[in-house]
Parts: structure tokens; C-alpha cells; sequence
């Protein structure tokens, strides 16, 4: 065996460099191939072990909701804040309950110092956080961290902003709301984490009702309408999802069933295991999530592209032996045996695998510390788990399998004692099937590439039924902030480029309230309805640039339009069927009754992925309302929305960062175009559709260089036919065409069997957007001109030397 293992290693390292345009072939298209699957295989690592960091994840469930009114269902990631003491205390199954609540606002500011920052991610959370969720821990006690009230937890990143790198536990921190004692400082979470927060706050912040699991006709209330807090249980290995529905149908049907007919609704709850939460979770009021679309999508893409680099080594190893035939007969003469070659050739391939290994390696460290393709993921896909020794191991057996694969038939076929006769009535035949395998693929992927362009940009030009153009949008936190703002706007108004500044509650783009009431229909009769609830002052019409179809805006010198009128929008109007809208009834939570008195025109809240919902606006108090005390005008955060004319936006906001800093706002000054925050929504999609552009560029190139290497071989078999032609007066072009023809049918039979896949792919995709363009036949047209243009190419700069050439050279020894 050793003398045929040395013979093997000599044998290849003189074909390497002898014939080194197949050599750089294979070994450049195997590398890519390999860079491709292990980049694509760290990025599905990363989506498919969210969670998995916590050691109980198994065990811990989030209890989502789901509410059904007149036949509309909902599911929420959040429930009330009640549920997960009384469904501890009256079920033995629940060895824990966690929740997070970010429905206050006013935990975000805090001061130590001159140091003043906002956070986006501030939870109030249970004392027992870091007993069921494990942390890495810097400083300070897990297990009493937030046993006391005022305390608080803050991750690495928080502590460094304020104290550096000093200890910081028992510094106190000025919060808007009281001061907190930092008790514990806990390490970055990781970024495959649906939890993701800055810093924790005791729960004991709440009211003690909040605590207890007593079921006041309050706590009822909430149980069936609030969506306040994300909680979560830690239940008994491998228990049943489907026993927990048992227990909360039991629970309801005990304790809620007025509720149930006074609300003309059911309510749910069900569990959602923690480490599937980012792929398979469908609830609103979440964070972000992956896509199990794209998971399946990536895996798929990793296949085809390693799939066409053995592929072309199949391809050219075939072709290339009609160069080798002297060396397997002399070898045969010497005594080799068929399980000699075959040995041989394997060792061969597996050579050329671990090579391009290598070369694997070096262009995904390239890739990605040098690249932004990390951006393109919206993560931070590191080359640590490389290291790791059961990925080290199957990164060589995968090496070595791909060789055998790569190699096996190849060398079944080269190894025959007939096999020239076998090659020559078999390969035309098999090269075909693999070059067609080889464009499929590439068709496929660019089809798919140009449909997501197209519904790109379909979403990103289609009307929202505003104007979001030249629109700035800031949050203001803080009391005494909140209490500047009219003065603060008043001012902007004095600036001729500002056109209209209004104050809400939230932004288009985000997430809205969501409540039931009685509204009245038709008939004068109440019906129990789900809707949507936004607040809004008198100004956001026109700085949003909406019509109103009916009715009137907001005076707010009429005093019921602070508490006792509504505006809707046409959806709510179209949904209850009303002729005339004016003056319709809502009674909503504890029998308070608005009427509606105006409607505005529908227009897109959240992005095109959803359908528009009916919405109810409410007339947002002033920030100088006296009816609000400090801590609850901390607690709600305002957004102003500035509208700017289209010349000299920068200019303007020089000024508005002048004025901003001249009303000294207890926060740094922080914008966003509302433009920009629109195409955030769509920024999942869009970054999914680069890199399947990227993608399919690679599979296009890899196809393109087996193309080249197979037209070499040709060019090279057909010298003699080629010379023949050019002194019976073939041309240059005709040549190329003689050579192209026997491509081009190849092309268009994948591309059409490409189409047909793309066109079921892509048509899956589409279902996920509520507002989509159509399937154009022409994309599939385009990608397959594409493929015919870029394999005519390929084969005319390889082959138009030839045809160029003098034929003499050609014939001159027949």
C-alpha cells in the first residue's frame, strides 16, 4: 500500500504543475465551493442554536396568547403581567416563572455623573432571573442581585459606558423614574439570543399587586386584555405543549367565563419552547426573528454551490484523460491492477479536496475579518467554532468524503481495461447531464435573485399613504424633557424650512396598542371588535401628509377630544360596514364610550408585510397635561416628527440641533429619517436577497470555469477537425458557434426546468409579504439570457485564440 501511496503523491504533484490550467480549475472552484459551505455552515449554526446557550433551554417556554374576537385571531408574544405568579401558584408542573416587562418607558435614561445615556433594551425582570437563565457573571451575587428594591443588573457594555473599568457594583445610578444601586454586572449576551437586553431592573419597581397571584376583578380584567410582559416558565423535561393547553382551557373556563361573554371572545394561552422561538415563532409584539425560509433557502445554496464544484471535477477528470491514456497502459503493463487505479485517482481527489481546503480556510478568514459580508448577515459570524475539535474532525472527513464523491466516479470509469472505448461512446452524454445540472442550478439561483429585486423594489416604491420623504422623527424621554417639547416645537415652527411638527406617542413602523371594545354598527348595536390604538396630536395629519376622507381632525380645544373622541381609519370603516361614520359609538374597557369624528385615509403602519389593520387614534394630552403626575409623564415617551422642506435638509437640521441643545434636553440630541426606519423593515429581505445574489454570482462563476476548462479539452480534441473547417472557409465566428451549439440546447433545457423551480420557490416566498408584485415571465427570459450570454462568452475568449489561428499549425503533420 505505502509504495502506491508514494507513487500516487508523485504522480499528482506532476500533474498539478504539468497541467496547470486544469489544476487551477479544480482547485479554484472546489475552494470556492468549500468557502461557500463552511461561511453559509457558521451562518446556520448561528440561526439554529439561539437560545441553546442557556443550560435549560429545553426545559424553558414562553407563554404566548392568542385571542380570538368574532372569528380575528391574534397571538402575542406578551401576556399579562399576573399570569406567571397565579399559573405558579396553582400549577406544581412550573418549577419557575420569569418575566420581562418593557412596557414601561421611563426605565431607558440614566445618568452617573456627566454621563447620560439612553438605552433601547431596559426590562424589568424577577429576582430569580439568574437562577433559570445562567449569565456569565463579572461582578456580584446572581442569586440576590435583585432581591432588594432599586437595584439593578447591567451587562458589560453598560458598565464600561459609565465606570470604565472599575468594579461599579454599589455605585448608584440616576434613573428618570428613582436611583439605582448597580448590584451586578453580567457578560454581553450573545448575538444568537432572542432575549437581548442592556441592563435589569427588579420587578419590585411594581406595585405589590403586580406580585401577588390574587384574582381581583382588576387582575381578571388584565388577564384577558393586557399585553404587558414576556414570560416565561421552566417546566419538566421533555413536557407535553400540548398538556399546557389542557391547563390553560381549564383555567379560563374556571375563573373567566364572565369574561369570556361579556367579551364575546376566547382567549388562549400556549407555550413556545425557548430554543425555537427565533425560526418558528409567529407572534406580534416580538423582536425580530429568522426565517426558517431563508434557513432551508442558505442550506439549499451551500448544496448547489460545492455541488457544482464536484461537478466540474468530475467533468474535466473525465475529459482530461485522453491525455492519461499512455500513463494507465504503461501502468497496467507494469502490473497495476484495476483496484490500483482506482486508488490512485481517489488519492488524486482526495489531494485536490484537502488543497483546496486550505485555500477554503484562507478565503473565509478573508471573507469574514476583511469583507462586509459579516454586515450582509446583521451579525458577527466568528471563525471560532473552527477551532473546535469535533468540527475540525468533520471539516476532514467532510474533506475527505468530497474527494471520494468528486473522484469515485471518475476514477470507476478511467480504471475500466476498455475505458477509452467506454469514454468515448459515454462521455458526450454524461458531460452534458453534468453541465446541465451545473446551469439549472446557476439559472435557478439568478431568477430567484432578480424576483426578490423586483419585490424590493415593489415595497420600496408602492405608496404608504403618506409622505415619508424629508420626514426627521426623534424620541424624547424624561420628564422635564417631555414638559420642554411644545416650546421646543414652537420654536422649529419660527424655522421657514420647517414645514409642520407634530407630537405622538409612537412612529409608523412600529408596534401599535392593541385592545377590544364594543363599537357600534349599522344598526345601532354593539359588537365586540379587535382593533389597533395610536396616539396622536392635531398636527400629525398634516406633518404625515394623510387625508382625512370624512369628518374632521382633532381640535384640542375641544376638551372631549382628549378623552371622548376618536378618529378611525377606512379599514375599521369598511369592517363594521358603516354608511356614516360620525358620531359612531365605542365603548371600550371599563364602559367608557367615545364617538368617532372623523376617518382618515387608510395608510400602511407597519410595513407591507402585513395587511392594514383597523385603527383607533387618539387625541394624545399635551405634555403639560396637569392631569398627569411626573412619574406617569415619565413613563410615556414622545415622538416628535418633524417635516422639512427638501432643500437644505441638513442645513435645517443643523438648526435643530442648535435649538435642541439651547433647551438643554436631558439626553444627547439622536435622529432618524423616517425613511430610513421604513426600510429597516425590509432590511432582513434585503440583505437575504444581496447574498443570494452573491450566491448565485459564485455559482455562475464556478459553472463558467468548468465551461472554460471543458472547451479547452475540446479545442483540444477537435485541433485537427478545426483546421480542416478554416482552410474549407469557416470563419472565426462560425467556429465559436460550432463550438457553442453544442452547448446552447443544454442551457435552454435547464433554464427551463430552472424556471419552473424558481417560479415554486419564489412563489412560497412571495405568500410571507400581504401586498406583493406579480411573477413576471420575462425574469426567467433575462436569466436565461444571462446564462446563454455569459456560456457564449466563456466559450469564445477560450476558443477565439484557436479560430484565429493558422490551420497549417493544425495539419501540418497529417
Amino acid at each position: 500500500m505505502k509504495p502506491i501511496l508514494v507513487s500516487s503523491l508523485k504522480s499528482f504533484y506532476r500533474g498539478l504543475f504539468r497541467d496547470t490550467v486544469y489544476s487551477l480549475i479544480n482547485i479554484a472552484g472546489l475552494s470556492i465551493g468549500i468557502a461557500c459551505c463552511i461561511i453559509l455552515g457558521l451562518y446556520l449554526q448561528n440561526e439554529l442554536t439561539y437560545d441553546r446557550h442557556f443550560a435549560e433551554n429545553k426545559r424553558l417556554y414562553r407563554v404566548a396568547s392568542e385571542l380570538n374576537a368574532n372569528g380575528s385571531v391574534n397571538t402575542f408574544a406578551q401576556t399579562a403581567y399576573a399570569l406567571g405568579p397565579f399559573l405558579a401558584a396553582n400549577n406544581p408542573d412550573i418549577a419557575a416563572f420569569v418575566r420581562f416587562s418593557s412596557y414601561q418607558t421611563g426605565y431607558s435614561l440614566f445618568q452617573y455623573q456627566d454621563e447620560s445615556y439612553s438605552w433601547d433594551s431596559v426590562f424589568l425582570a424577577d429576582e430569580n432571573i439568574f437562577e433559570v437563565f445562567n449569565h456569565d457573571i463579572i461582578y456580584g451575587d446572581p442569586l440576590t442581585a435583585l432581591g432588594e428594591p432599586k437595584s439593578i443588573a447591567v451587562s458589560r457594555d453598560f458598565a464600561q459606558k459609565y465606570f470604565g473599568q472599575e468594579n461599579p457594583i454599589g455605585k448608584v445610578l440616576r434613573g428618570e423614574l428613582s436611583d439605582y444601586r448597580v448590584t451586578l454586572v453580567f457578560d454581553n449576551l450573545p448575538k444568537n439570543t432572542h432575549l437581548k437586553y442592556d441592563a435589569l431592573i427588579t420587578y419590585k419597581e411594581q406595585p405589590p399587586s403586580i406580585m401577588t397571584p390574587t384574582l381581583t376583578e382588576r387582575v381578571k380584567h388584565d388577564l384577558w386584555y393586557a399585553k404587558t410582559d414576556y414570560t416565561y416558565l421552566l417546566m419538566p423535561a421533555a413536557y407535553s405543549v400540548a398538556e399546557f393547553r389542557k391547563v390553560s382551557d381549564a383555567f379560563f373556563q374556571k375563573y373567566m367565563s364572565s369574561y369570556k361573554e361579556s367579551f364575546n371572545s376566547s382567549m388562549n394561552f400556549f407555550l413556545e419552547p425557548l430554543n425555537q422561538i427565533h425560526l418558528s415563532s409567529t407572534t406580534q409584539r416580538d423582536r425580530p426573528r429568522g426565517s426558517k425560509f431563508y434557513v432551508l433557502a442558505f442550506s439549499a445554496v451551500a448544496i448547489f454551490v460545492l455541488g457544482i464544484a464536484c461537478i466540474n471535477y468530475m467533468n474535466l477528470s473525465t475529459a482530461r484523460f485522453t491525455k492519461r491514456t499512455k500513463e494507465v497502459a504503461i501502468r497496467r503493463i507494469l502490473g497495476a491492477q484495476r483496484r490500483h487505479l482506482i486508488l490512485q485517482f481517489l488519492f488524486e481527489s482526495v489531494a485536490f479536496s484537502a488543497l483546496a481546503l486550505v485555500f477554503a480556510l484562507l478565503i473565509t478568514k478573508f471573507s469574514l475579518e476583511f469583507t462586509s459580508l459579516n454586515t450582509l448577515f446583521e451579525t458577527s459570524i466568528a471563525l471560532t467554532p473552527l477551532a473546535r475539535p469535533e468540527v475540525i474532525l468533520m471539516l476532514v472527513a467532510g474533506t475527505f468524503a468530497l474527494g471520494l464523491l468528486s473522484g469515485m466516479y471518475p476514477a470507476l470509469l478511467l480504471s475500466k481495461g476498455n475505458s477509452t472505448n467506454t469514454l468515448r461512446k459515454n462521455n458526450p452524454k454524461i458531460r452534458q447531464t453534468l453541465v446541465f445540472i451545473q446551469f439549472l442550478i446557476s439559472v435557478c439561483a439568478i431568477s430567484c435573485t432578480l424576483l426578490m429585486y423586483l419585490q424590493m423594489s415593489y415595497i420600496q416604491g408602492k405608496s404608504m399613504g403618506f409622505d415619508k420623504e424629508n420626514k426627521i422623527t426623534m424620541v424624547v424621554e424624561g420628564a422635564e424633557s417631555i414638559e420642554k417639547i411644545p416650546a421646543f416645537a414652537g420654536e422649529l415652527k419660527k424655522n421657514s424650512s420647517v414645514l409642520d411638527v407634530s407630537i405622538s406617542r409612537s412612529r409608523v413602523g412600529s408596534q401599535m396598542g392593541f385592545g377590544q371594545a364594543e363599537i357600534e354598527n349599522n344598526n345601532g348595536v354593539f359588537e365586540t371588535q379587535s382593533y389597533n390604538w395610536f396616539y396622536i396630536d392635531d398636527h400629525y395629519i398634516d406633518t404625515m401628509e394623510i387625508d382625512i376622507v370624512a369628518g374632521r381632525n382633532f381640535d384640542p380645544d375641544t376638551r372631549d377630544d382628549i378623552n371622548k373622541s376618536v378618529l378611525v381609519n377606512e379599514t375599521l370603516v369598511k369592517k363594521m360596514g358603516w354608511q356614516d361614520p360620525i358620531g359612531k359609538r365605542i365603548n371600550y374597557e371599563q364602559g367608557e364610550t367615545v364617538r368617532v369624528v372623523g376617518v382618515m385615509k387608510d395608510f400602511h403602519f407597519q410595513g407591507l408585510q402585513h395587511e392594514i389593520e383597523p385603527i383607533l387614534f387618539w387625541l394624545s394630552p399635551p405634555p403639560n397635561y396637569q392631569g398627569w403626575n411626573k412619574r406617569r409623564k415619565a413613563l410615556q415617551n414622545r415622538i416628535l416628527t418633524i417635516n422639512v422642506a427638501g432643500e437644505g435638509v441638513f442645513d435645517t437640521l443643523s438648526d435643530i440641533r442648535a435649538q435642541w441643545d439651547a433647551f438643554d434636553f436631558e439626553h444627547p440630541f439622536e435622529f432618524h429619517f423616517l425613511e430610513d426606519l421604513l426600510n429597516r423593515l425590509y432590511s432582513s429581505d434585503l440583505r437575504q436577497m444581496k447574498l443570494l445574489g452573491l450566491f448565485a454570482g459564485l455559482c455562475v462563476f464556478i459553472s463558467c470555469l468548468g465551461l472554460f476548462g471543458l472547451t479547452a479539452f475540446t479545442i483540444e480534441q477537435r485541433t485537427k477537425e478545426i483546421g480542416v473547417r478554416k482552410v474549407l472557409g469557416a470563419s472565426s465566428l462560425q467556429i465559436i458557434m460550432l463550438l457553442f451549439n453544442n452547448v446552447l440546447y443544454i442551457v435552454l433545457l435547464a433554464a427551463v426546468a430552472a424556471s419552473c423551480v424558481a417560479y415554486w420557490v419564489m412563489s412560497q416566498w412571495l405568500q410571507s409579504f400581504h401586498y406583493h408584485t406579480s411573477i413576471n415571465p420575462l425574469v426567467f427570459l433575462t436569466a436565461t439570457l444571462l446564462s446563454v450570454l455569459v456560456a457564449f462568452l466563456t466559450i469564445a475568449i477560450q476558443s477565439y485564440q484557436t479560430a484565429r489561428s493558422n490551420p497549417v499549425l493544425a495539419l501540418r503533420y497529417e
